[in-house]
């Protein structure tokens, strides 16, 4: 049963059977005997706490009362508690919350997909997974009911934080004197790795990426930077794709000489890009 506020608490509905139609029964719930005096369970009656043993007794005008009928003791299991979220892929880390179904409950869980006992550890609060593969299972226990059934989560899969490309695109000029190389970063102790496509290239697989050590020189125009990053306990980290970089010869000089020069002037061109082909009109 649950209430408007979402807690749910286990109940059994208990059923009196009575030989004659005009007989009554009376109930009992707290292992007293019952009398014509104790409360009247003809019609049934909810039990909400595990343990529970109830005694009847059949009564009717004249007559005396029916032996008293015990139950076995009522068992009931706690609901299961929720954990959210249920599993699934997340970078760096997650921060996961186990919902108990009553707000006095203990729950108990483990990370590794085994089945908790009272030994285990005791849920206290949200609690961030860095790790990938886990996988929370959790029971739920208070003093209505006993322990529930086990909760299991899907696997949590952790990636490592997506690698930062520094630029990601830009216009380089070959020979000038800003840098035209791409920095690689991602978590601490993360190992990247990368591969450069030019133009219309295949790109590679992953397996065929170069470690990252030292900033990327970009040396050939429409070249695009893909990397990937991992780091221990994670799984590998979704590609970053970069914008493409465009890469084209530095910006040719004219020098011209001073004065008036009658007849014909020398004028020099040079390039700041070693081999350049340089072209030009008067």
């Amino acid at each position: 049963m649950c209430s408007s506020d979402l807690n749910c608490f286990p109940t059994v509905e208990v059923s009196v059977e009575l030989a004659r139609l005009n007989e009554q029964a009376h109930c009992t719930t707290d292992g007293s005997t019952p009398n014509e005096t104790s409360p009247l369970c003809t019609d049934g009656f909810d039990v909400f706490q595990t343990g529970t043993v109830v005694k009847a007794v059949a009564t009717r005008s004249n007559v005396e009362a029916s032996i008293v009928e015990e139950s076995a003791p009522i068992i009931l299991h706690c609901y299961r508690p929720m954990v959210h979220p249920n599993g699934g892929a997340f970078p760096g880390s997650v921060v996961v919350s186990i919902n108990a179904s009553q707000p006095n409950s203990t729950v108990y869980y483990t990370l590794d997909g085994s089945a908790p006992t009272l030994a285990s550890e005791v849920y206290e609060g949200p609690m961030t997974l860095v790790q990938t593969g886990s996988i929370v299972s959790a029971v739920e226990v208070t003093e209505t009911c006993v322990m529930s059934p086990v909760q299991v989560s899907r696997t949590f899969s952790i990636k490592t934080a997506l690698p930062v490309l520094v630029p990601n695109g830009a216009n380089f000029a070959l020979g000038a004197s800003t840098p035209h190389a791409v920095t690689i970063t991602s978590s601490p102790g993360s190992m990247i790795y990368y591969s450069v496509q030019v133009g219309d290239e295949i790109p590679k697989k992953v397996s065929q990426f170069t470690p990252y050590q030292t900033p990327i020189e970009i040396e050939h125009t429409d070249s695009i930077v893909r990397a990937v990053a991992k780091s221990g306990g994670k799984d590998m980290s979704d590609m970053v794709t970069s914008l493409p970089f465009v890469v084209a010869a530095g910006k040719p000089t004219i020098t011209v000489p001073a004065g008036v020069s009658v007849g014909q002037a020398r004028v020099d061109m040079a390039s700041t890009t070693p081999g350049a082909m340089l072209y030009y009109t008067t």
